[in-house]
């Protein structure tokens, strides 16, 4: 793998995830209430529910970018009971479950989130599903996500790709983001129990360990 790419200091492996079928302006307010209340930043992205009844599932992540600080996993625990508990009010089908060793267990080596707008500019050129599809071919999962960051003050959307790999694959993905001219992606490693920040080399302020 290119040293241009700066792998970041990890960080233990946590993920939590909400099945829900509110609306998304709903979730949208309940997910703020929550960020305010804990002084919690929710680092997630929307995916629509595998089933085929309606609805959408949330996960959200131990982030591991320590320029915004790291959260304790304990600290995401609290936020995911506290979003279940609001949620329920609303939709007395929701599910709010711990996901890491669930994720663990399905053979699957690895987690990326990448974003399809090239670098951080809404405006900027934005790449196709299809696009990922193509370059990574059948041995990957790839699902349309958006990326859903909600903090007390601040939030942050953008189209993304959810990408499922083996070990062995991370390479391809990385180039990817190159190509995609992403500045940074986070890799989960579900068999080591780690996450970790990627800068790539179209990074124009790299972060501090």
């Amino acid at each position: 793998m290119s040293n241009q790419f700066r792998e970041l200091a990890p960080v233990e492996l946590w993920s939590g995830c909400i099945q829900t079928t509110v609306d998304a302006p709903l979730f949208a307010q309940v997910l703020h209430r929550v960020s305010q209340e804990q002084r919690f930043t929710f680092f997630g992205f929307l995916v629509a529910k595998a089933a085929s009844d309606a609805g959408s599932e949330y996960h959200f992540t131990h982030y591991p970018r320590r320029k915004y600080g790291l959260a304790t996993v304990e600290a995401c625990r609290r936020a995911l009971g506290r979003l279940g508990d609001l949620l329920s009010r609303y939709d007395t089908g929701v599910m709010a479950q711990v996901e890491t060793e669930q994720l663990a267990s399905t053979g699957v080596t690895a987690r990326v989130l990448l974003g399809l707008v090239e670098g951080y500019g809404s405006e900027n050129h934005q790449h196709a599903l299809t696009e990922v599809v193509e370059h990574l071919g059948t041995e990957f999962a790839v699902r349309p996500a958006q990326i859903f960051t909600r903090g007390p003050e601040k939030m942050y959307q953008e189209p993304a790709a959810l990408i499922l790999a083996k070990e062995l694959g991370l390479p391809a993905v990385y180039d990817l983001a190159y190509q995609f001219a992403q500045q940074r992606f986070t890799v989960e490693r579900f068999d080591q129990g780690q996450a970790w920040v990627v800068e790539t080399p179209h990074v124009t302020q790299p972060d501090a360990e």
